[in-house]
């Protein structure tokens, strides 16, 4: 089975971590994680920090699931600081095809949990993708489901 966790509340700014309002939402995701899995984890200081709140130690970490960029208000601002408007941001419309492909070729034989952001539901078709949230993807007749199993964040 393969997992989704999205990170709970994030501060403001580049490449930020959670608030304690988010480190207290992902402390409960911990009950809806398999006992054992491989972790896929996002390359963003809240993906990372999410991983270590979950006692989970990624074997992979890669942009496709999420990156330190971060949107407010309609501006993205980028890991490095520098902020862009929303509409000239494509990463969530480019690293879409890239995702499913990497769901798919994952083994079905293990559990693995993805560490992401709101961006990477999206990506798989759930525009409602709620932040601190555990969605269990499953792949029926060739389409790639989310279903979710909690959900203590909001859309946007």
């Amino acid at each position: 089975m393969i997992y989704l966790i999205t990170h709970g509340d994030k501060k403001p700014g580049n490449d930020p971590g959670l608030t304690l309002e988010g480190i207290a939402q992902t402390l409960e995701l911990k009950n809806y994680l398999p006992p054992k899995s491989r972790v896929i984890c996002g390359t963003g200081a809240r993906h990372i920090e999410t991983a270590q709140i979950l006692g989970l130690t990624p074997e992979r970490y890669t942009c496709i699931v999420g990156t330190g960029d971060s949107s407010e208000n309609g501006v993205v601002v980028l890991s490095c600081g520098a902020t862009i408007a929303s509409l000239k941001y494509t990463s969530t419309e480019d690293m879409g095809t890239a995702l499913a492909v990497l769901i798919r070729a994952l083994s079905s034989d293990e559990d693995y949990v993805i560490i992401a952001g709101r961006p990477a539901g999206t990506m798989l078709g759930k525009r409602d993708t709620k932040a601190a949230s555990v969605y269990k993807i499953q792949i029926e007749i060739g389409f790639i489901v989310l279903e979710e199993l909690i959900s203590l964040g909001n859309t946007g």
